[in-house]
């Protein structure tokens, strides 16, 4: 009796299972993207900054400002210290905001060009934007932390577009800088 309990078990969680892993594919490509402003990106004469005409927010147009990795603390402080495009008012995005950039239309890199109608190339419109398989490390690091541990923040990336928390990466060195700020 036991055999058969166990056995209608596995059969009704492998039914499940296979069901849950249908949808949440299906999900995936049924993802919807904020439809807006056309284009849904600007780049204000003499600035070197893109303004996202969707969001209201300010990129730097260049998405590796200090051209390497650095910890989240020097991250934080590059921001602080940074007067970019006749602004000094940037800082980490945070994870939401980086989200609003990824466009589920495409493969590697998930983003859009400068119209919103394409898929992102370089300098179209952002410059250095990370997304080579085999560059070391591809994450930007974000202003959110996890709750109860500010020196836990978390990173993304837009080759995959996965945003985690690595615990060491606060004190290895191992995240990019793509400053923004409220451009309105």
């Amino acid at each position: 009796m036991k055999r058969i309990q166990l056995t209608v078990l596995v059969v009704v969680m492998a039914t499940a299972m296979g069901w849950w892993l249908v949808e949440a594919r299906g999900e995936e490509t049924r993802q919807a993207v904020p439809t807006g402003p056309i284009p849904r990106f600007t780049i204000p004469a003499d600035t070197n900054c893109v303004v996202d005409n969707l969001t209201g927010l300010m990129w730097a147009r260049n998405a590796n400002l200090p051209g390497g990795t650095q910890t989240w603390a020097q991250a934080v402080a590059f921001c602080k210290s940074l007067n970019y495009g006749g602004h000094s008012d940037w800082r980490l995005p945070n994870l939401t905001e980086y989200y609003s950039l990824i466009n589920t239309n495409y493969p590697r890199p998930r983003l859009s060009n400068t119209e919103g109608t394409a898929q992102w190339k370089e300098g179209d419109p952002f410059m250095d934007v990370v997304v080579d398989w085999k560059e070391v490390n591809g994450y930007y690091w974000a202003s959110t932390t996890t709750v109860g541990e500010p020196a836990g923040p978390w990173l993304t990336e837009f080759i995959r577009c996965t945003m985690n928390r690595e615990n060491d990466n606060e004190t290895k060195g191992i995240g990019r800088v793509w400053t923004v700020r409220d451009g309105k």
